[in-house]
This record gives structure tokens, C-alpha cells and sequence, in this order.
């Protein structure tokens, strides 16, 4: 069954789709508040923030993207304690990340989705946590 919005026109949809499954085997079922999927408009903010920080500190983008997803993301991403947080862990492990120069970090990261992986409460929180972290070194990110 894929994963789909609960309300109470579709719970009959649940309960057919429960009635038919095959339960020789034991499943997994989770139910969990409905949170909608982040915005395009939080990705166009993030990125001019990224190329706002970076020509104050004389960066690229990519960089100032890296370090935020290893600063801000990776936390906020092993929080939510999911299968592919789990995995992500296990990865930069394998690899020794946390042992890595900043630019072989820059360079592990690159690929890894972090972001798009974050529910609409956790972009927000990356976006203030970067806002908040660069504002105190004198960076003002509007959120407009």
C-alpha cells in the first residue's frame, strides 16, 4: 500500500486495502500526522542564501550549500531517526566523514539528500537555523 493522505473520505480506502492484505506474514503499519511537502519557494530561498553567504564570506555556493547541509541538516536529519537517516549514518561512518578535511566533507556530502528529504517543519527549522547562525555574524537573510 502506498503511503497516502488519511482523512475520513479516504478511511474506507483503509480499511479495503487492510481487508485485502495477505497476513501470513506480520506488517508494518504507521500512522502518523499528516504534514504536507515543503515548498519549491523554501529551495529558491535556501539557494539565495547560500549565494548571499557565500559572496560575504567569498565561497561559492556549492560550499556554503555543503556546509550547511553538514552543519544544519545532518542534525536535523538524524533526528528524525528514519531508515534513510539510518543509512546516511552508517555511510559518512563508513567513510570516516567526521575525520575529513572540510573540503573532502564538501566533497562526500555533494550527492547525499539531505534536504529533500526534509517535511515542511524541518525545512523551516534549517532555514532559521542558518538565518540565525549567520545573522550573528552580521549576514542579514531575509525570509521574503
Amino acid at each position: 500500500m502506498k503511503n497516502f493522505k488519511l482523512t475520513h473520505g479516504t478511511r474506507s480506502y483503509l480499511i479495503q486495502e487492510i481487508e485485502s492484505m495477505d497476513l501470513t506474514e506480520p506488517r508494518r503499519v504507521d500512522i502518523d500526522e499528516y504534514r504536507s511537502k515543503r515548498g519549491l519557494s523554501a529551495n529558491a530561498l535556501s539557494w539565495v542564501w547560500y549565494n548571499t553567504i557565500g559572496t560575504e564570506l567569498g565561497m561559492t555556493n556549492d560550499e556554503v550549500h555543503a556546509d550547511s547541509k553538514i552543519q544544519f541538516g545532518l542534525p536535523i536529519l538524524f533526528r528524525s531517526k528514519s531508515d534513510y537517516a539510518y543509512s546516511v549514518s552508517r555511510l559518512l561512518d563508513g567513510v570516516k566523514f567526521y575525520q575529513l578535511s572540510s573540503e573532502n566533507q564538501r566533497r562526500a556530502i555533494n550527492p547525499i539528500a539531505v534536504t529533500s528529504k526534509f517535511n515542511t517543519k524541518e525545512m523551516s527549522e534549517y532555514l532559521e537555523s542558518i538565518q540565525r547562525f549567520y545573522g550573528i555574524q552580521g549576514i542579514n537573510l531575509e525570509s521574503e
